[in-house]
């Protein structure tokens, strides 16, 4: 999984989607949006079907995306989310 940030707050999920798709087999893509006005926030976690697609994604970082250039790193497992599925 990758996170982006950077997105154009005109971009959609399928947007996000097509732009990693030559990377591998997009599974997922979140991205939270504000709420009083359903805009994207700028930012997106993008889940691939295996981790090789997600190392192909992340040399795309300082890639220009609908005249925006993106941030793109690996995902961090939040502590309270890896406390939980140690259990």
């Amino acid at each position: 999984e990758i996170y982006v940030e950077g997105l154009s707050f005109d971009a959609s999920e399928e947007d996000v989607a097509a732009f990693f798709e030559p990377s591998g087999a997009v599974v997922e893509v979140r991205m939270p949006r504000y709420q009083d006005s359903g805009k994207p926030r700028g930012y997106a976690h993008v889940r691939f079907r295996d981790g090789a697609a997600a190392d192909r994604a992340v040399k795309q970082d300082g890639a220009n995306m609908m005249g925006r250039y993106l941030k793109i790193e690996k995902a961090r497992v939040s502590r309270v989310l890896s406390q939980s599925l140690r259990g």
